[in-house]
């Protein structure tokens, strides 16, 4: 059985050139599915605008955008992101003047699924060894 697919966790950051405090919940997607993926892929390659020379650092702040979009769970009630209201009001991070705050909130998105293949790694190995454990015990 997979663990849940869906993480919540707190964010505190502190912007590089303003100072100011970012923090709040999130809760995101763990893993994408395949066509979430591509959505990712297909909004990071439209940010970019095919500027095949756009320099790398910004490559990886348009895709650090484009994965918080997609992975970031969405309230149908509230008909909003599962996610703070300086994220909402600042267009996904586009409109902070801080850059860190968007790297570090991709590098904590990024961490939840780590958690998650960690989770389903220790399932496999606790199921092999009740496999092995029920296997040697001996027959009624």
């Amino acid at each position: 059985m997979l663990p849940p697919n869906e993480s919540s966790f707190e964010f505190e950051c502190v912007g590089d050139k303003t100072g100011k405090k970012y923090d709040g919940t999130f809760t995101v997607k763990c893993v994408l599915a395949n066509h979430e993926t591509i959505e990712v892929a297909s909004r990071a390659e439209r940010y970019n605008g095919g500027v095949a020379t756009l320099a790398g650092y910004y490559k990886l702040f348009n895709r650090a955008i484009a994965e918080a979009e997609v992975r970031i769970k969405f309230d149908p009630v509230k008909k909003r992101q599962m996610a703070p209201s300086w994220w909402i009001d600042s267009d996904a991070g586009r409109e902070l003047l801080d850059q860190n705050v968007v790297f570090d909130l991709y590098y904590k998105i990024v961490e939840q699924e780590k958690d998650w293949n960690d989770k389903v790694k220790r399932g496999a190995a606790e199921a092999e060894e009740r496999a092995k454990a029920t296997a040697a015990a001996p027959k009624a």
